[in-house]
């Protein structure tokens, strides 16, 4: 509808009727000085639907002028006065929009304030009729937000996992959250817990203790850390597996849970099994000092022998009686054989001399022989006649009548001559070859395998004196070459801490203080030292005096070391006077980790890993 007026202005006008219904008119582009393009006043009823107004000019721009309510058919959101005077463009359904902040959830609305405001956990844009939910990890705690970004982040150590909510959730004690605007709480990490509740950072995350581990996620309490079994031990905080609970080695027990570390048997107690939980009393008369895996011979000195009734792990040493050879260690006094004597505290018989004799073990010196007899070095008896020393008489029953009688000794014995016969080695002595008039006693580092030959004691064992039948096994966690007279080298899976200076009676005297466990990510071959720990590849150290073996994360061109390339290193390092710290690095890379560059002109770059 397109009409003017020159003076009071109007295209409708209602006064005093019944009802009115404007439905499906476009009022466009009227004009007049005065009044308004509709005029209501005084009805009963009036309603306008689907009808517009646009570009009408009437007095100060009044596109309507009523007096009497109207019914506008306006969309949800949308409201529209029922009385006065409107001004501008405007239609219905459209209407005029609810504001921002505010929501129209019904029709007919009247007021700007449509339904009300916006309510809490919602955010209402100019126009909406239902308010919208504030986002998951958001909330909104006041009326009439206005937009998305009304919306408040949950803060950190809060989370919330629902739309349209008015508060953020404190995050329970086993998790944290460390970022605004979280809908969910991490889990606090394995190997430990969070008390904490509403924590920010996983810095409130407490280790388990050494000793315990935790394989879940999420825990809250201690209650959560799981004991290491007896007869095992860890000392790492924080664990998250059982698998970090070692079996307690030979030599040291776990008798409780929880146990940071293995304790090692007392002096006179020993424990030869892995994962043991108490140690076992030494048998009387053998050597068990601290830390033993095995029950050990005794300890004395060559002309001593050890008391066997003694149990206390370190029996007392006798000094060895008359007419008897204590060789020392664990072995028991031997009885001097015919031929031989010995005085008070000897280690060993000696032969009765030219001239004398001795027919009788166990004595403690020779008789001299008698005019008119022969007694050659070690006569166990006066000879009327006399075989070559290493000869005996063949015809043993009759007197000895011609030097054709006398028979070459045999292998295994010896024949001091004259009237004696043969007689076999004593053990840890030998007869190597025919006709000998005395047995050669084993030296040290050997053992006699037979009356005829001396074996060299083989890696792991020892001899420490002479004329021994059998190696001893060197102590745990000791090692020793091929013929030692002592152990003063670590086994495999050990290594030596005093390295070249350590003192090899010391060592052995204390096993356990000089040979340390292998670190971890080591490589240790029996008789590596501190100095030549090998190191595996990606694997580097700061110096051959540290133990500290770091994994190298930026870098491939950490060569470790294979253990023997290593003592090789170590030789040629200490042998030309250089430093070995740093070592363990490819070619053209130095420094810790292997990040330098050897170059000036390189430079390293730990996105390209080397």
């Amino acid at each position: 509808m397109d009409c003017s007026a020159e003076r009071i202005g109007g295209v409708v006008r209602a006064v005093t009727s019944e009802s009115l219904s404007v439905a499906g008119v476009a009022f466009i582009n009227n004009s007049a000085p005065s009044g308004s393009v509709l005029y209501l006043d005084e009805l009963d009823r009036s309603s306008i639907s689907d009808t517009s107004f646009a570009g009408n000019i009437a007095g100060n721009g009044i596109a309507i002028q009523t007096g009497s309510p109207i019914d506008w058919d306006c969309r949800l959101g949308r409201w529209m006065p029922r009385q006065g005077a409107l001004e501008g463009d405007f239609s219905a359904p459209e209407c005029r929009l609810c504001p921002a902040g505010y929501y129209g959830a019904a029709r007919g609305l009247i007021e700007p304030s449509c339904s009300g405001q916006c309510i809490r956990g919602h955010f209402c844009e100019e126009g909406t009729a239902d308010p919208e939910p504030c986002p998951i990890g958001t909330h909104m705690p006041a009326l009439g937000a206005a937009s998305n970004e009304s919306c408040i982040p949950c803060a950190p150590g809060q989370h919330q996992p629902f739309t349209g909510q008015s508060d953020c959730l404190t995050c329970p004690a086993g998790s944290f959250s460390p970022d605004v605007g979280l809908a969910a709480c991490d889990p606090c990490p394995r190997g430990g817990y969070c008390a904490e509740a509403g924590a920010a950072t996983r810095m409130v995350w407490e280790p388990c203790p050494a000793g315990s581990f935790n394989p879940t996620t999420g825990c809250k309490s201690s209650a959560a850390c799981e004991s290491c079994p007896i007869g095992t031990s860890s000392a790492m905080r924080g664990a998250e597996s059982i698998e970090t609970c070692a079996p307690c080695r030979p030599g040291t027990v776990a008798a409780e849970e929880r146990s940071e570390i293995c304790e090692p048997c007392a002096q006179g107690y020993y424990q030869n099994a892995v994962g043991a939980t108490e140690c076992i009393r030494c048998a009387a008369g053998k050597f068990c000092p601290k830390g033993s895996s095995l029950a050990l011979g005794a300890q004395c000195d060559p002309g001593t022998y050890a008391n066997l009734t003694d149990a206390d792990g370190d029996p007392e040493c006798f000094a060895c009686p008359a007419g008897l050879s204590c060789a020392g260690g664990g072995a028991a006094p031997a009885v001097c054989s015919p031929g031989t004597a010995a005085k008070p505290a000897r280690d060993k018989c000696a032969m009765c001399g030219v001239g004398t004799h001795q027919p009788y073990a166990g004595s403690a010196s020779c008789i001299p022989c008698d005019p008119g007899f022969f007694c050659p070095e070690g006569s166990s008896a006066q000879l009327p006649a006399s075989c070559p020393a290493g000869f005996y008489n063949g015809n043993a029953s009759t007197t000895l009548e011609s030097l054709d009688d006398c028979v070459g000794c045999a292998l295994g014995s010896f024949c001091t001559g004259g009237a004696a016969q043969p007689t076999a080695c004593a053990p840890g002595s030998i007869a190597p070859s025919a006709n000998m008039s005395a047995c050669e006693l084993c030296p040290k580092g050997h053992y006699a395998a037979s009356r005829t030959a001396c074996e060299v004691c083989e890696a792991g064992t020892y001899a420490a004196s002479e004329s021994l039948s059998l190696c001893t096994p060197c102590p745990h966690p000791l090692s020793s070459s091929s013929g030692d007279v002592t152990c003063s080298t670590c086994k495999e899976g050990f290594y030596l801490l005093d390295g070249a200076n350590g003192d090899p009676a010391d060592i052995f005297k204390a096993p356990t203080k000089h040979c340390k466990p292998c670190p971890p990510d080591a490589i240790c071959a029996t008789n590596t030292t501190l100095e030549t720990l090998g190191i595996p590849r990606n694997h580097w150290r700061a110096s051959l005096l540290t133990t500290e073996i770091h994994e190298c994360d930026a870098s491939d061109h950490c060569s470790g070391s294979e253990v023997e390339r290593s003592r090789r290193r170590l030789t040629a390092t200490l042998s030309t006077g250089a430093t070995a710290d740093g070592s363990g690095c490819d070619t053209g890379h130095t420094g810790p980790l292997c990040e330098w560059c050897v170059s000036d002109e390189q430079y390293f770059d730990r996105a390209e890993r080397g």
